[in-house]
């Protein structure tokens, strides 16, 4: 009869070592397998439960969060290489990022907004650094769709930290330019109208600005 502190060991290697609650595995405790993988934390009824960390050793993930009958379920933030400069910080349903998050790219770029099954969806910001970009609007399954301002921005001279930008603010259709929306351009001029694959389409309305 397990109850208690102890070690489980199976056939192929995994290991437990913790609390025991009549023969089940339930309190604080860690599981350690072959591979270099853990997960240290809360455990009832022998599976994750609760708040702790899982360390995948082959991808070099790590979570640390919240977990509900053995899924990432909550809060919680996974980091996705060894220095942890790329990461998701958030909510999550049945191990999907899913509601709320934060992520950050190794590239740099980040993007903060609403998240559905793993793909940005809903509203967020994203950010595009090096090729000094913003997005503020509506996504669906990852891509820009809906209402939105997409912002490029033009850096004046090198000597100069102020920067110039076109900017479109309107309809998008999987990621491009697709309806009704404004371009306005650096130098004040604007195109407002139509547009199709990223391309002005239809009526139009052109203000160059004058000199």
């Amino acid at each position: 009869f397990m109850h208690g502190k102890g070690t489980y060991v199976w056939s192929d290697g995994l290991k437990y070592e913790g609390d025991f609650f009549c023969n089940q595995m339930t309190g604080i405790g860690k599981f350690t397998w072959l591979n270099g993988s853990y997960y240290a934390g809360d455990v009832r009824n022998s599976v994750r439960h609760g708040r702790g960390v899982f360390y995948h050793a082959p991808r070099m993930l790590k979570y640390d969060g919240d977990w509900v009958r053995g899924l990432q379920h909550g809060k919680g933030y996974m980091t996705f290489d060894i220095d942890e400069k790329s990461y998701y910080k958030g909510d999550w349903v049945a191990n999907k990022k899913q509601g709320y998050g934060v992520r950050k790219y190794i590239s740099g770029n980040f993007y903060e907004g609403e998240w559905f099954e793993n793909m940005r969806h809903g509203n967020g910001t994203m950010h595009w650094v090096m090729e000094k970009q913003k997005y503020i609007g509506q996504w669906r399954c990852g891509v820009q769709e809906g209402e939105g301002e997409h912002t490029w921005y033009i850096k004046r001279s090198p000597t100069t930290h102020y920067y110039l930008r076109n900017s479109y603010k309107g309809s998008f259709k999987n990621g491009l330019r697709d309806g009704c929306g404004c371009f306005r351009y650096a130098c004040g001029a604007f195109y407002s109208g139509l547009w199709r694959d990223n391309k002005k389409n239809g009526n139009v309305r052109l203000l160059l600005r004058q000199r």
